[in-house]
């Protein structure tokens, strides 16, 4: 969707808004808005990570680096940037990461298997939160997603953070399922 279809979209529902009050003050006496349909753009979406970009990802990023942490968080927990932020190690316990999800306040819990703990394991263990900016501190969500995106464009990656959240949720319950003896867990 370009930036014009979605400002017509956002004026066309301001000004349906607009003459629905000003008529409810009786400013005017008939909404000329009203049957107004809006056309809804066709979109495809965020593109889903496929395995040859997560292969191309990983090869370029090996386990080591803070772009692998922030992409086998991403992948393996499906967790959204501004929860990826918070996640460190006090968020995993007896082998189950678990988060309060920001937007839907729902408990995640993910088991970790043997992929994202090698990861896990080789991140620093200084600060509340695996992702650290070049200070020390905790990143914020916009800028771990700029990270994201140029550690994807220098793999030659073209699909983004949600890109990875939607691989999470299809390929993770197949994976999840093979690697723990119950499947403890709820989705994210």
């Amino acid at each position: 969707m370009g930036t014009g279809t979605g400002r017509r979209r956002s004026l066309g529902k301001a000004l349906v808004l607009f003459f629905a009050h000003a008529q409810k003050l009786r400013i005017i006496t008939t909404d000329p808005t009203l049957g107004l349909k809006m056309e809804r753009p066709e979109l495809d979406g965020f593109r889903t990570a496929g395995a040859d970009e997560i292969e191309v990802f990983q090869t370029r990023w090996p386990v080591g680096p803070v772009e692998r942490l922030v992409f086998d968080l991403a992948l393996y927990t499906g967790a959204v940037r501004v929860d990826l932020v918070k996640l460190g190690r006090r968020n995993i316990k007896d082998g189950i990461l678990s988060c309060r999800r920001q937007k839907s306040k729902v408990e995640a819990n993910v088991p970790v298997t043997s992929e994202p703990k090698a990861v896990i394991d080789r991140a620093a263990n200084i600060a509340p939160a695996f992702g650290l900016d070049r200070k020390g501190k905790p990143d914020t969500a916009e800028s771990l997603g700029n990270l994201f995106r140029n550690a994807a464009n220098a793999a030659g990656m073209v699909t983004r953070l949600h890109g990875l959240r939607k691989a999470f949720c299809v390929y993770w319950p197949r994976r999840a399922l093979r690697h723990t003896k119950s499947p403890q867990w709820r989705g994210i």
